[in-house]
C-alpha cells in the first residue's frame, strides 16, 4: 500500500512546488530584463556620442525618429564630445506587459565648455517582436497611470529638480553655456525643419494643435503652442516632450517668465505655458 501511495505524493510535492520555480523563473526573467536594458540605454548613449544614429537605432527603436541624430550628430556640430552616464535607474510599473520605466542621469562634455553639463530622461521601454523598443504612446491606461505615480512621487521629481538646479550652477560657472544652449537650440531647429519639411509635424512627430494631446493649441501670432501642466511636470521634462530635448526649458522659461516667476523650479499643475516654435 505504502509503495502506491509514493507515486501520489511525489505528484502532490511537485504540484505544489511547481508555482515557486515558476515564480523564480519570472523572477530570473525580470532581472536579466532588467540588465539587459541598463546595457542597452548606456550603449545607445555611447552610440550617440560617437555619432553612429544608425547603431544607435539598431540597439532601442525611439518613437521620435530624430532622437538619436538629436543627442548625436547635431549635438556634435555644437562641440558634444561624449556623454558620461552617472545614473540609471529601472522601474517596473507593470509586470504583466513587462515595461520598464527607465531613469537615465548624465553628463554632457562639450569642447570650450569648461563644466560638465547636467541631464535627464525618462524613457519607457519594452522588448518587442524586432527588439526593444520605446514604447510610452503604446501602453493601456493602467500602465499610464503607474508611470504617472512614479513620475510624480516625491523622490523621482526631486531627482529631477536635482539636476535643474547643477544646471543652473553650471550656468552661472560657466556663462558660455547658455549662449552654447541657445545655438544647440537653433541647430536643432533648422534640422528639424529640413527633416521634416512638408509634413507640418512638430519635433515630437506630432501635429502642434495636437502636441499635447487635446490640451495644446496654436498661438499663430508668435509661433507657438500652448501647453497645460500636468502633475508631476518640470520645465526640463515639458522641454524634452515638446521641443525634443531638456536643454530648451530655458527657452520655455523667457517665454513665460510673467507666469512662473522669478523661480523656474516652481511650476503648478493646471497651469497653460507657451511652447515656442
Amino acid at each position: 500500500m505504502r509503495r502506491r501511495w509514493l507515486p501520489v505524493c511525489c505528484m502532490a510535492l511537485l504540484l505544489l512546488t511547481w508555482p515557486c520555480e515558476t515564480a523564480l523563473a519570472r523572477e530570473r526573467w525580470w532581472a536579466v530584463e532588467r540588465i539587459e536594458a541598463d546595457i542597452l540605454l548606456r550603449e545607445y548613449y555611447k552610440a550617440c556620442s560617437e555619432g553612429d544614429a544608425e547603431r544607435a537605432r539598431e540597439l532601442i527603436a525611439m518613437q521620435n525618429p530624430y532622437k538619436e541624430k538629436m543627442l548625436g550628430q547635431w549635438a556634435k556640430e555644437c562641440g558634444m564630445e561624449r556623454y558620461d552616464i552617472i545614473g540609471l535607474d529601472a522601474y517596473q510599473p507593470d509586470r504583466e506587459e513587462s515595461v520598464w520605466l527607465i531613469y537615465l542621469e548624465y553628463d554632457m562634455i562639450v569642447r570650450d565648455i569648461s563644466v560638465p553639463i547636467p541631464g535627464a530622461e525618462t524613457y519607457a521601454l519594452r522588448r518587442g517582436e524586432e527588439g526593444w523598443e520605446e514604447c510610452s504612446d503604446s501602453l493601456s491606461e493602467e500602465v499610464k497611470d503607474a508611470i504617472e505615480k512614479i513620475v510624480a512621487s516625491d523622490g523621482y521629481t526631486a531627482r529631477i529638480a536635482d539636476v535643474d538646479r547643477r544646471f543652473n550652477e553650471a550656468a552661472q560657472a560657466c556663462p558660455e553655456l547658455m549662449e552654447w544652449a541657445l545655438e544647440l537650440i537653433e541647430v536643432m531647429q533648422r534640422h528639424l525643419t529640413e527633416e521634416a519639411a512638408g509634413d507640418g509635424d512638430t519635433p515630437g512627430g506630432q501635429d502642434v494643435a495636437d502636441s499635447t494631446d487635446g490640451s495644446g493649441t496654436e498661438d499663430t501670432s508668435v509661433g507657438a503652442w500652448r501647453y497645460t501642466v500636468e502633475q508631476g511636470d518640470c520645465l526640463w521634462d515639458i522641454a524634452r516632450k515638446e521641443l525634443g530635448s531638456g536643454l530648451c526649458w530655458t527657452e520655455i522659461y523667457e517665454k513665460n517668465r510673467d507666469v512662473i516667476g522669478e523661480d523656474s523650479d516652481l511650476i503648478y499643475t493646471g497651469t497653460e505655458l507657451w511652447i515656442p516654435r
